[in-house]
């Protein structure tokens, strides 16, 4: 049994029956006015979600915190391992699928070897991985971890167009310009696979606080001027989205509500510019950070 079977399995087995118990809405805004296709996604299961947290606060509170990476276990679910990292669904999912990954010890930085297995699993399967690095405002502070879902859910990987700036028949360095600024990666073959995780392992601590989008033979990373964004639309604050933290999911232009009034309030202009509060507008410093890329692949 491959990665991908065993996890359809475990869903299956451990999850669909409570799916059904939420109530899962949609919102596709189609690429128009300039604007690229977005999603918007709101699950009731994660207002039981967010229920939940509240009573972990009040724990924390009461000095009955527990170490983060053990809250974030759950016995009935499994995990399969993939290379470095390990695999399960996770247990508060937005998307059906959804998964969460996460390596054996406390780290706040991935090693080549991660990058490498999370490479190699979406190069194998129908899923797209995000990773949120410390400072990305998403997770758990000073602790790395990974989520996944189907790539057909992220509308950037559906149409994207990208700058070529260096590159070999192993690797391509582009970058991807518009609503939001990413550098891009592709690579080709085991020889490129290889040589692009060792640069990310080098770049690593070089470019600030960034968020990484791994698809087929494609790595985005989005650097971040910004942990969170800000200034966001009265309409939405009076739903309760007071701080929305934008994740690697957000950059690939899937976005969560955490509330249903703001699914039902937002606009295509809205996520917009949201989007842009913590996108690197400043060409000097995108100029830098490709330049540093560029150095790490030689």
């Amino acid at each position: 049994m491959n990665a991908e079977e065993f996890l359809q399995q475990s869903w299956n087995r451990t999850y669909e029956e409570k799916w059904k118990t939420g109530v899962l809405t949609v919102r596709d805004f189609p690429a128009e006015n300039g604007l690229p296709a977005m999603t918007i996604v709101h699950n009731t299961l994660r207002d039981q979600w967010e229920a939940t947290k509240k009573e972990e606060l009040q724990d924390r509170e009461r000095g009955l915190e527990k170490c983060p990476l053990d809250a974030m276990e759950d016995p009935i679910m499994d995990y399969i391992k993939y290379g470095s990292l390990y695999f399960r669904i996770n247990a508060n999912p937005t998307l059906k699928n959804h998964l969460f990954i996460k390596v054996l010890e406390h780290k706040e930085r991935p090693a080549a070897e991660d990058y490498l297995s999370a490479m190699e699993f979406v190069d194998e399967t129908d899923y797209a991985i995000y990773l949120n690095l410390r400072g990305s405002g998403a997770g758990i502070p000073d602790h790395l971890h990974y989520q996944g879902q189907k790539r057909k859910h992220f509308p950037l990987l559906r149409d994207f167009k990208f700058t070529r700036i260096d590159g070999t028949r192993d690797f391509e360095l582009s970058r991807l310009e518009g609503l939001t600024y990413a550098i891009l990666l592709r690579y080709q073959g085991e020889k490129g696979k290889r040589k692009v995780a060792e640069a990310l392992g080098r770049i690593d601590g070089q470019i600030g606080n960034y968020n990484l989008l791994f698809d087929d033979n494609h790595i985005f990373i989005f650097p971040r001027p910004k942990e969170t964004a800000s200034h966001l639309p009265k309409v939405l604050i009076d739903s309760g989205a007071n701080r929305w933290s934008l994740a690697g999911q957000e950059m690939g232009l899937l976005f969560t509500a955490k509330y249903k009034p703001i699914l039902e309030n937002v606009t295509h202009e809205m996520l917009a510019n949201i989007l842009k509060s913590v996108t690197l507008n400043d060409k000097g410093r995108q100029i830098e950070l490709e330049e540093i890329t560029r150095r790490a692949l030689q």
